[in-house]
């Protein structure tokens, strides 16, 4: 599961993307570190990413249903 683009994904390498479930991120959000743990059911993935200079994009969604 792709949620951010190529571009997207480069600039976490400088930058820092927050995420969140059901709820909107914010800067108190958890941070992408590592592969992300997705909860069982339906949920909404939603991710910004902030840039050094704070800068904040706009936020990506995601809406999936997992079931084992």
């Amino acid at each position: 599961l792709h949620l951010l683009s190529r571009r997207q994904r480069q600039m976490c390498i400088r930058d820092r993307a927050y995420y969140a479930f059901d709820s909107e991120p914010d800067l108190n959000s958890t941070v992408y570190e590592q592969p992300i743990s997705m909860p069982v059911g339906y949920h909404r993935l939603n991710v910004i990413l902030v840039a050094a200079n704070g800068k904040t994009s706009k936020m990506t969604a995601m809406e999936y249903y997992l079931q084992y």
